[in-house]
């Protein structure tokens, strides 16, 4: 990919947009604040291509594409004209060597809390925790699906089956609203220790993660001392 003064200097002055080149991006990764504040900052350049790939990687040094995952490298590269006659390139969703991490835990536990979720949601009667336990689901759906694109899994979030629905969301309403919420806390409880304990390492989805738990976590014990919400 590494060019000299080409037609598309002159004839792409005007380039790609800010706005279209995160569209394009966020269609297969989503980026963090930090990267959109760095595509913001070319500004004043011409952006004359956003090329992405899930199964290799591309320089650092200039934008060549490489069938590895090579540490350093990123998954977006970002052609672009600045002052100089020749282009260069941005690389976002760097690629970093991930030392023995074991998600099993995480994922099983995130996987439990969706279904518990989805589970609540439909046993509940009253739309306030029917609309609690949504939320509360999509933040965990969320947390899965940007964990997958972070360590390149595949994890597909499992569907319940629907046979056993009557069983399950009738003990649910047995138990009552204490067991549901106690049970939710729990599992949000289970979700953040493993982060904090068991997976020791730097990393913006996963301290992302925590902190929204931590949020719902206090939301969840608000509602079980509310005594107007029993």
């Amino acid at each position: 990919m590494k060019e000299t003064k080409d037609d598309n200097y002159y004839s792409n002055l005007r380039g790609i947009s800010i706005a279209d080149c995160i569209s394009k991006i966020e269609y297969k990764f989503e980026l963090n604040h930090e990267e959109i504040s760095t595509l913001h900052q070319l500004k004043n350049a011409s952006i004359s291509g956003v090329f992405l790939t899930e199964e290799g990687s591309f320089s650092d040094v200039n934008g060549e594409y490489f069938s590895e995952n090579i540490e350093g490298n990123g998954k977006v590269c970002i052609k672009y004209y600045d002052k100089e006659p020749y282009p260069k390139f941005l690389i976002l969703k760097r690629i970093y060597i991930e030392k023995d991490i074991d998600l099993n835990q995480l994922y099983t536990t995130l996987e439990s809390s969706i279904q518990f979720f989805e589970e609540a949601k439909r046993a509940s009667k009253r739309m306030f925790f029917k609309q609690l336990f949504s939320r509360h689901q999509k933040m965990t759906q969320s947390a899965l699906i940007k964990l997958n694109k972070t360590f390149r899994q595949s994890t597909k979030i499992k569907k319940l089956n629907a046979k056993s629905y009557p069983n399950q969301l009738l003990t649910l309403q047995r138990k009552g609203r204490d067991f549901v919420i106690d049970r939710a806390i729990s599992l949000e409880n289970k979700i953040l220790q493993i982060i904090r304990t068991d997976l020791n390492i730097e990393n913006q989805v996963l301290s992302g993660l925590e902190e929204d738990l931590v949020i719902s976590i206090s939301e969840l014990k608000n509602i079980q001392r509310n005594e107007i919400l029993r």
